[in-house]
């Protein structure tokens, strides 16, 4: 939304950054995503909010409404008490989200480092994605007291929940350009992906994301491979981008390949070849409050 709106340095920038050559290639692809919104695994809250005093152009607002089906709501950013404000964003991404995203924001969000610096314009960005798995995957096969490995830091001993599964699955060996390896985890939507990207042994995260691209995240898969994922049990919150997956796995025959997430990786959610969500694990997360994994399977 904001590359649309953007011009000059920011917008060759923010175009970098979306991996789109120019402006003309920027609306084909904002009209297949919201296309991709309307699916029914797929609620989004996106929406614009800039402060009262910061002024916005009439065709900007114009191409939000008709692009992105949003619209531009100006509140004051920079209130000494910005409660009203977060309170009626958090309001409406539970709204749109049916409440499953409660909160986008935190009472201390807004607040400026210093008395010369003003908040001009706040994104929004959630994602709420609920999807059932191609195959039912089966609980029992969970596994607690986990050693996970961060890039920095010691080890956390016994602290990650590692959940199985055997299967034939999409999977791609990136380790001569980026060093890592990379696996496709499908939904009863086919067209819909959970991607997973593992640094290799010696490899942290910041190295591979330095070096991966559209490209390869796109890399051809002529045939599956018999894997072994053992995959983290976790919900995952972010303040600007939300989203809840909780991955159930099981066991079959003997693996040819291991895939062992116990050191930091990137995931993505997919539509085909677009990503709609992409984020990164990189600390173990505490599920005790997550309910029992049963068999069936969603994420």
């Amino acid at each position: 939304m904001v590359t649309g709106g953007a011009r000059g340095k920011t917008e060759k920038e923010l175009l970098n950054l979306l991996q789109v050559p120019s402006r003309d290639k920027l609306d084909p692809l904002v009209k297949q995503l919201m296309s991709i919104s309307r699916l029914p695994e797929i609620k989004l809250a996106n929406r614009l909010y800039p402060d009262d005093d910061f002024p916005i152009l009439p065709t900007f607002k114009n191409r939000l409404q008709k692009l992105y089906n949003s619209t531009l709501v100006s509140v004051d950013l920079n209130a000494k008490d910005a409660t009203p404000a977060i309170d009626e964003i958090n309001t409406w991404v539970s709204n749109q989200t049916g409440g499953h995203i409660k909160k986008a924001l935190d009472k201390n969000d807004l607040a400026r480092n210093k008395s010369t610096t003003m908040n001009a314009l706040l994104m929004i960005n959630c994602l709420l994605f609920d999807a059932k798995w191609q195959r039912g995957f089966q609980g029992q096969n969970t596994r607690d007291g986990n050693t996970f490995y961060p890039d920095i830091g010691p080890p956390q001993e016994k602290k990650l929940t590692l959940m199985m599964r055997n299967g034939l699955f999409p999977y791609v060996d990136l380790t001569s350009e980026i060093g890592a390896r990379m696996i496709h985890l499908p939904f009863e939507n086919n067209d819909l992906i959970f991607t997973i990207v593992l640094p290799n042994k010696g490899i942290t995260l910041s190295q591979v994301e330095s070096n991966l691209t559209s490209v390869l995240l796109n890399s051809p898969t002529t045939t599956n491979h018999n894997v072994f994922v053992w995959i983290p049990k976790w919900k995952f919150e972010f303040e600007t981008a939300t989203s809840i997956v909780r991955i159930m796995l099981s066991t079959s025959s003997r693996p040819d390949i291991q895939f062992l997430c116990n050191k930091p990786f990137l995931y993505a959610i997919r539509y085909k070849q677009t990503t709609l969500f992409m984020g990164r694990y990189v600390k173990v997360i505490d599920t005790s409050n997550m309910p029992p994994i049963i068999d069936g399977g969603r994420g």
